[in-house]
């Protein structure tokens, strides 16, 4: 093998290494977002329970005023742990789509390696299909994000409402 050929098979082979650590970065992000809505839930979850613990304990004037304005609150939380846990299906499967994607890229990685090494002319189809498949996997990816980010806004909205009754 000379040199242009060697160069040549480290270029093709880190092509995938690449698109791997790109996803990497993208992923951290997507899990500190997943870990965040997992804490919110977990916390509204303990706000709801301390709520209607205090609803059994309200009693003397201004009680009435009070569980209006608690169930109000026990309300807009049930909403905004629904709307939680949709966040958090939509992100696993983010997570999901990118994980798959890095394993994906290491196969076409592997691929390319053997296509070049070898000589085998029928990996060239599924290397580039290997390719598109990850590439896709990421495209999913980005898309349950984009999703996510919508779901979260509306959470805020939510937030505020409880806020300004």
């Amino acid at each position: 093998m000379d040199l242009a050929s060697l160069i040549q098979f480290f270029q093709a082979t880190l092509v995938p290494v690449v698109m791997i650590s790109g996803i990497g970065l993208v992923t951290l992000i997507i899990q500190t977002r997943y870990s965040r809505v997992v804490d919110s839930a977990r916390r509204l979850n303990q706000e709801r329970l301390r709520l209607i613990n205090s609803l059994a304990h309200v009693e003397g004037p201004g009680s009435a005023k009070q569980r209006v304005l608690t169930g109000y609150r026990l309300d807009d939380i049930e909403t905004q742990i629904g709307l939680l846990v949709k966040r958090g299906r939509i992100l696993k499967y983010s997570l999901f789509s990118m994980f798959t994607a890095v394993f994906v890229f290491i196969f076409t990685s592997f691929l390319i390696m053997l296509q070049m090494l070898a000589q085998l002319t029928f990996l060239v189809e599924v290397i580039a299909m290997s390719f598109l498949v990850g590439m896709f996997l990421l495209l999913a990816g980005g898309l349950f994000v984009v999703h996510d980010i919508i779901y979260s806004y509306d959470a805020v909205l939510i937030d505020l409402r409880t806020r300004t009754r």
